[in-house]
């Protein structure tokens, strides 16, 4: 069952089905350690992206694995 979400993107959207991305969506969690995103890896496929901090790239090891392996968008 396709939804129409011309309210939300505009009167002349069309379904694609070439485009869709059929069980897109977001998890948003405001996690308490490094554990939290370890855990979130062995549980997600695709990948999940990160937003971090631009701090975190200054934490020794941690920063290299979220900037190469994470590919961590800082902010």
């Amino acid at each position: 069952m396709q939804k129409c979400y011309k309210k939300y993107l505009g009167p002349e959207w069309t379904f694609d089905k070439q485009k869709s991305y059929k069980g897109a969506g977001a998890y948003v969690s405001n996690h308490q350690s490094f554990i939290d995103i370890f855990v979130q890896l062995c549980a997600h496929n695709p990948t999940p992206g990160y937003v971090a901090k631009a701090s975190v790239k200054d934490i020794f090891l941690i920063g290299k694995i979220s900037d190469l392996i994470l590919n961590s968008l800082f902010v």
